[in-house]
């Protein structure tokens, strides 16, 4: 656990340098922009993957494993072109719902229990239409990646038979006995996925200031667990063992607040 949260620690820091220099690097009359907009977005991800699991005699079943709920939470800097065209950059922050698994290989059994933890660049390109008095529709379409390609996955390796540290009927006298807890890093692919988000928008117009509150939906394609799938453990893919990729489709609720 020390080296999850001290691996996610790192990943932050380096993310924030990354954005910072994004941003003071970019010339003033980079976009010729009327207007510059601060936004901040929560939102959940959800999606339902395709698992599979192995009887006793053998034979591999499939089954709905997982609903793979993200939450994230971005923040995102706009230059705007015009009243109702405009570019965007920032970054997100997504948490994933705990996907745990099991499987034996000989006398020893592995266990993995999770929740995976994403920092990405994102990109948008985004059009607003206003409609009637200070409603309005947005759409946007979003581009992200891991601007550090590196993660880490933590599983524990037990030998013996029977349950975890408790005795059966069959095998009274046996038990799994904890070896050892073991981390890999991995080189996550930057882990690209793309969302098309559409929401409804209210203006709030002061002299100088003003904001927009949208609440909207998106669908799009983003694998919460890639760097899972991407891990082998002791000849082991992962893959094999956890949620199946083929359903990769994502849905996406969220609340925006803009500041211009």
């Amino acid at each position: 656990m020390v080296l999850l949260e001290r691996h996610s620690i790192y990943k932050i820091t380096l993310t924030a340098i990354l954005l910072v220099a994004l941003f003071t690097g970019l010339p003033k009359n980079a976009l010729a922009q009327k207007q510059e907009s601060m936004e901040g977005e929560f939102g959940i991800y959800y999606n339902v993957y395709d698992g599979y699991y192995t009887t006793s005699d053998g034979e591999k079943h499939k089954e709905r494993l997982c609903e793979g709920r993200a939450w994230y939470l971005q923040f995102i800097y706009t230059w705007w072109l015009n009243k109702y065209i405009g570019c965007s950059a920032g970054g997100m922050f997504i948490k994933g719902s705990k996907i745990s698994s099991s499987w034996t290989d000989g006398d020893k059994y592995y266990s993995f229990d999770d929740s995976p933890f994403h920092i990405n660049a994102v990109g948008e390109f985004r059009v607003a239409l206003p409609l009637v008095w200070k409603f309005g529709l947005t759409l946007n379409v979003r581009l992200m990646f891991s601007p550090i390609p590196i993660d880490v996955i933590s599983y524990s390796v037990y030998q013996g038979m029977g349950k975890i540290n408790h005795t059966t009927e069959d095998f009274p006298y046996a038990t799994r006995h904890k070896i050892s807890d073991k981390s890999h890093y991995l080189f996550t692919r930057f882990n690209l996925g793309g969302i098309v988000n559409a929401g409804l928008y209210f203006d709030i117009r002061g002299k100088d200031r003003g904001a927009r509150i949208t609440l909207g939906y998106g669908i799009g394609s983003y694998d919460i667990y890639n760097s899972v799938r991407l891990a082998k453990t002791d000849g082991h893919s992962l893959a094999e063992h956890i949620p199946s990729s083929r359903r990769r489709y994502i849905h996406n609720v969220f609340i925006c607040l803009t500041v211009f």
